[in-house]
């Protein structure tokens, strides 16, 4: 067979005296099986997506090279293959954010504000909830994303993160569209988007990351939400009918007044919702241990919202097997009394040591030494930090890792996560 394109990815095996410091360990194997299936559902059948060894790259992660044109890419996320894929293989459009220069060997300086955004609707989906459209201020296509996926929008001064939930279908590429609720708790974003942020105005934004994936070759799907949490749902749901997918959604409001998109949500689910008001108290609300009550094979469990809705949904689901649960968190519960001690980060890639003063993060202290990463809510929220751990024990802060990953101990949130007590040293793969 003739194939247009030949996809050459770098999976190179880990060496057995540094295990975790070859590309395979950074990502490579998952992301390439992403590419090769995701391929498939594109009907691309002319391309073949190869491994490779490292391809003299290790230190950049997961490298691929495209021939006959021999362009070289850098990628980190289901969202960058989807980017090469649509733009590079369907549309022959380079995607320039991810190429690699000739000869590049290490990562370039680290550059977060890569979207212009333009405000180009505001509405009222509620009192107190904004829906917010944005397309490219370059007038451009936006990047692809995926149901569950969120975007970080610089606001105020350039001095806040915020990361907020795209509600909109994943197939669009004319605009992001967010809910944006305002918080009784704000620490600043949703005050100052509703306070602030104006039609026609431009805003600075990352690309879409997610945490908070649909598993689509599922055999069902039970989506649970309450309050704002319903954002990144409704993308699920559109994302769920396009698929034609088994599914049904749980939306839990205080009031009809307070339930934003219920509209949408209808048009969308038709039969397969039932919206819950309980008048501000949760006994007259949804039913979670008839809800919860069965498991059948193959399902999957979706939970976004308020807290103690979230930790409802996972003890009445606890008979459910874990990879089936999902959830993605707002807003931490009530802190945690930690005791911090100072250590060391060696930066592998860098080949740097920063020191960590007990009294600062492991974020601060890189940013206090002019090393770049990326970041966002600075509560191990959002996942924007995440950052793999080459050697050393870590004391987890976050609510993003999931207990396997926490025990495999290679991956952590570097804006609240720390050294374990007594660990005097953390290599780091920045």
């Amino acid at each position: 067979m003739h194939y247009r394109k030949h996809i050459f990815c770098c999976v190179n095996e880990r060496e057995p005296d540094h295990p975790r410091s070859c590309c395979s360990a950074r990502g490579s194997v998952p992301l390439r099986e992403f590419m090769k299936k995701r391929a498939k559902e594109l009907g691309l059948h002319d391309i073949r997506v190869n491994s490779a060894g490292c391809l003299e790259r290790c230190e950049l992660g997961p490298t691929m090279v495209i021939y006959p044109e021999g362009i070289w890419y850098h990628y980190e996320s289901v969202e960058d293959v989807e980017e090469i894929l649509q733009s590079h293989v369907i549309e022959d459009k380079p995607v320039s954010r991810l190429l690699l220069a000739d000869g590049q060997l290490f990562p370039k300086t680290i550059e977060f504000l890569r979207l212009r955004l333009k405000v180009t609707a505001i509405d009222s989906a509620t009192a107190d909830t904004l829906r917010i459209e944005f397309q490219n201020a370059e007038g451009a296509e936006l990047p692809p994303f995926t149901a569950g996926a969120h975007i970080d929008l610089v606001i105020g001064d350039g001095d806040m993160r915020r990361s907020y939930s795209l509600i909109n279908n994943p197939s669009e590429r004319h605009q992001y569209v967010i809910g944006v609720l305002k918080d009784r708790q704000s620490r600043g974003g949703s005050d100052w988007v509703h306070d602030h942020l104006r039609l026609g105005d431009v805003i600075q934004s990352g690309y879409p990351k997610n945490n908070f994936q649909l598993v689509e070759a599922a055999a069902s799907h039970l989506l649970i939400a309450g309050g704002i949490g319903i954002a990144p749902i409704l993308a699920m749901c559109y994302r769920l009918r396009t698929l034609g997918a088994n599914f049904f959604v749980h939306y839990c409001a205080e009031s009809e007044e307070q339930a934003a998109f219920v509209e949408e949500l209808h048009d969308i689910c038709e039969n397969r919702i039932a919206v819950h008001y309980d008048g501000g108290n949760p006994e007259f609300g949804i039913n979670l241990d008839k809800v919860l009550a069965s498991y059948t094979d193959g399902a999957q469990l979706y939970v976004c919202g308020p807290t103690g809705l979230m930790d409802d949904v996972r003890l009445k689901a606890s008979h459910w097997p874990a990879d089936s649960i999902h959830w993605e968190q707002f807003r931490r519960k009530l802190p945690t009394v930690w005791k911090n001690s100072e250590f060391d980060v060696v930066l592998a890639r860098h080949k740097k040591t920063v020191h960590v003063r007990a009294d600062q993060s492991i974020l601060e202290a890189l940013r206090s030494a002019d090393v770049t990463t990326d970041f966002s809510c600075t509560e191990g929220l959002c996942g924007a930090c995440r950052t793999r751990v080459l050697h050393g024990k870590v004391e987890h802060r976050d609510t993003i890792l999931s207990d396997q990953e926490i025990s495999d101990s290679e991956l952590m949130m570097v804006c609240i996560s720390r050294a374990a007590a007594g660990e005097q040293q953390l290599i780091l793969d920045i």
